[in-house]
């Protein structure tokens, strides 16, 4: 992937996602999104979400493909390497830890 298309989070949205923790080895960030809103194309390592709430979301990828998800408060889920943008879709607000695993 080229470093160019690795939009950080934080800078694109900094009232959506909060460093919660950050050392050599991991970054917490702390995600909060309304029910309606959405989160611009971005970019995160390999990295691990633990849900707080339960949430409905629409992640679209650089190619245009989309994908629904419904979770639910208190899942642990591996993610590989992605670029995504996030919109809320469901009645709740999104919100979720993302421990990114740095090399």
């Amino acid at each position: 992937m080229n470093q160019n298309s690795k939009v950080d989070p934080v800078s694109l949205d900094p009232d959506k996602f909060k460093i919660r923790i950050e050392n050599k080895r991991i970054r917490v960030l702390e995600a909060s999104i309304a029910s309606g809103e959405g989160h611009g194309m971005h970019w995160h390592p390999e990295h691990l979400i633990y849900t707080l709430s339960s949430y409905k979301v629409q992640d679209t990828f650089p190619d245009g493909n989309t994908k629904t998800m419904e979770r639910s408060a208190g899942e642990l889920l591996w993610g590989e390497e992605i670029t995504h943008a996030t919109q809320n879709i469901g009645n709740t607000r999104v919100q979720a830890l993302i421990i990114e695993f740095k090399d």
